[in-house]
């Protein structure tokens, strides 16, 4: 077929076409017509599974790897933190703390010193009473009244 550009010219300008001109395009279609079932006869030839796989790993190689956004660092950084924070808060749910609560005036250690009997230590105990009611530290009627 051939084809110049006063022929294309015409056709895309849809104006009449002449006999000539007719012919033409009706054998430009004909050899279409021949190419296509030429084509259409041709056996398709797939590729085989194991060629896919490799065409597959190839490009996934090439692929460029996904980056993280800023977003998704700070989602992953306030699941941890909220996570150390429950673990947090079930050990302190499962251990509570024992308050260490000792009474007022209470004497810190042993009562008794080393090689001193139970006696010797009420007597000790009620002369630093007596110096400590004398300076006026150690308890008067008024604090030992029941409230």
């Amino acid at each position: 077929m051939r084809a110049d550009k006063e022929f294309l010219s015409r056709l895309s300008s849809e104006e009449p076409l002449t006999m000539a001109d007719a012919l033409q395009l009706d054998e430009g279609l004909e050899a279409q017509r021949s190419l296509s079932s030429l084509i259409a006869k041709l056996p398709e030839d797939e590729p085989s599974l194991a060629w896919r796989s490799a065409l597959n790993e190839k490009l996934a190689h090439m692929a460029p790897k996904p980056k993280r956004t800023r977003w998704t660092l700070a989602f992953q950084g306030l699941a941890a933190a909220t996570a150390v924070a429950g673990a947090f808060l079930l050990f302190a749910m499962v251990n509570p703390a024992k308050p260490n609560v000792e009474p007022v005036g209470a004497v810190k250690g042993s009562v008794t010193k080393p090689g001193e009997s139970i006696e010797e230590a009420l007597i000790s105990a009620h002369e630093d009473a007596g110096r400590q009611a004398a300076y006026g530290l150690g308890w008067t009627d008024d604090s030992a009244k029941p409230l």
